[in-house]
């Protein structure tokens, strides 16, 4: 299969019409570090690179990894929804591990829910038909982030059990791991590997130390001397451009809708005030008279409470 570099100039048109120069794009990607998801991912999908990675922070014996897919996207069968993993990994034993790249603290990176929104995505694709809960292997989920979520200094954040609140010292082990890895802390760093350390370190913008580090950093000036890479960067930005603008649409119809909703509801209020009746408002306002009825309700349990 050959893989051709991108179109720029069919590239340039599109940023063009979202009002961007693709050459300050292109500059962008030049300043890219470890740090982008896109570079991370990108690099770390190299097996020799995520197995070291991972049997050195786990401190665990990894034989071989079967699989590791940048940008991983899992599909609820009942709503449609997609989950996308930045690095999904598959060891031999089946054990499933994400790693997830985050620069940027921002209140909708909620990494509790989203730890457990992943490791539920991981589960539900885990198992084939005929399958039950039993067969689920073990999964972890690690956030590697320039910020301390966690707010207490410490640059690793390890959540292996589920703790009881009622009896000491009693815990539940379901088989899913969280870590948190503050790239910045200085507490508890002692506890790491040198390799993993010098990762975080590098992963900051530190020059690279140690062969394993070395070896990451000269995958990252492959991926950005590679053109295809950066053309599938450029396509990737557009893409979460559209998704953006997508988005401020959808909060934008929401939000008319709610100012719809809200108007319509005050409307109907001051007609109950005036001792209309269900007939005399649907004679009024084009409603369905389920929605006048809702309104009713509401507005009797309004009146209740004053």
């Amino acid at each position: 299969m050959c893989i051709m570099e991108p179109n720029w100039e069919e590239l340039k048109q599109q940023f063009a019409l979202l009002g961007i120069d693709i050459d300050k794009k292109r500059e962008e990607w030049k300043s890219l570090t470890l740090s982008n998801d896109f570079v991370f991912s990108n690099v770390m999908q190299r097996t020799d690179l995520s197995k070291y990675f991972l049997e050195n922070l786990l401190d665990k014996r990894i034989v071989k990894i079967n699989a590791t897919t940048m940008e991983k996207f899992f599909q609820s069968i009942q709503t449609g929804k997609y989950c996308r993993l930045d690095l999904f990994i598959k060891d031999d034993k089946g054990i499933n591990y994400d790693i997830e790249c985050q620069a940027r603290d921002k209140e909708d990176y909620y990494i509790p829910l989203r730890q457990r929104y992943y490791h539920s995505s991981m589960d539900i694709a885990s198992l084939n038909p005929g399958q039950t809960f039993v067969d689920l292997p073990r999964s972890f989920v690690i956030f590697i982030c320039t910020f301390d979520f966690c707010r207490r200094g410490s640059v690793i954040y390890d959540f292996p059990y589920k703790l009881c609140s009622s009896v000491d010292d009693l815990k539940m082990d379901d088989g899913q791991r969280t870590i948190i890895l503050y790239s910045k802390g200085e507490k508890n760093r002692s506890s790491l590997h040198p390799d993993i350390s010098n990762f975080l370190d590098f992963f900051n913008g530190s020059a690279p130390v140690g062969d394993f580090t070395k070896a990451v950093a000269e995958e990252v000036y492959k991926v950005k001397s590679n053109k295809i890479a950066e053309g599938f960067y450029m396509q990737y930005s557009l893409a979460m451009q559209d998704a953006q603008i997508l988005g401020e649409k959808i909060g934008e119809e929401r939000g008319e809708k709610r100012g719809r909703d809200a108007r319509e509801k005050e409307l109907i209020f001051s007609m109950f005030k005036k001792n209309r009746t269900i007939d005399d408002i649907l004679n009024f306002v084009d409603f369905e008279k389920n929605k006048i009825l809702e309104y009713k309700k509401e507005y009797d349990q309004i009146i209740t409470k004053l």
